[in-house]
């Protein structure tokens, strides 16, 4: 009987071995695919230093999570008008199913990045779902800015990207630019490029000229 349960206790051993193993696999070949490289494109384009020397941006944890921000609705807006014109329903729900994906690297990045900085288990669920409450509001308020004119994207912005930030007209007036840029650019890029990982980001601005 002891060996009996000894045999079994191996093989849960084994089998969960085997488990984690798999898990990590298919983790790091989905990290490494379309959907994670485009997310990992959206980050190195949000770290781009004229950001915070040129636009203003605050360069804090805060700071750098709301650029990202931008830049993530962005990428998802493109996804959804790709879905939008799909030809068929089985094509739209593999493309939303790859913008849940680009998504879920997000938030999977949010979640490591707050353990590297010592934040403990109980917080770390708190605080990604308040990241992701964070997400689903900036979307809204982009959209209806992106739909309005300029002074309407600047308001969105103001509210969200510089919350914490004070910058100058001429800086408010370069970003609204820019983001228009954004998603012209993206839309104008092929469907297919982006569902494989490729994007182009525009140039970041390196100076902008101040108010007198």
């Amino acid at each position: 009987m002891v060996r009996l349960e000894l045999l079994l206790a191996i093989a849960l051993a084994v089998a969960s071995v085997f488990l984690v193993y798999f898990v990590i696999t298919r983790y790091r070949r989905e990290s490494s695919g379309p959907a994670g490289e485009l997310y990992a494109a959206t980050v190195r384009q949000a770290r781009s230093p004229g950001f915070y020397e040129a636009l203003g941006v605050p360069d804090t944890l805060d700071g750098r999570f709301d650029i990202l921000l931008v830049h993530i609705h962005a990428v998802l807006r493109r996804l959804k008008d790709i879905g939008a014109g799909a030809a068929t329903a089985s094509e739209r729900r593999r493309i939303t199913r790859f913008a849940q994906r680009v998504h879920d690297h997000m938030m999977a990045d949010m979640e490591n990045n707050l353990r590297q900085l010592g934040t403990g288990d109980l917080a770390v669920g708190k605080r990604v779902k308040e990241m992701a409450s964070a997400l689903y509001g900036r979307m809204e308020a982009y959209d209806g800015g992106l739909d309005g004119d300029d002074a309407s994207l600047g308001e969105a912005l103001a509210r969200n990207l510089y919350r914490l930030g004070e910058p100058n007209s001429a800086q408010s007036a370069a970003m609204v630019s820019y983001v228009r840029g954004l998603h012209d650019s993206l839309s104008r890029q092929d469907g297919s490029d982006v569902l494989q990982g490729r994007v182009a980001f525009p140039e970041v601005p390196s100076a902008v000229p101040q108010d007198d």
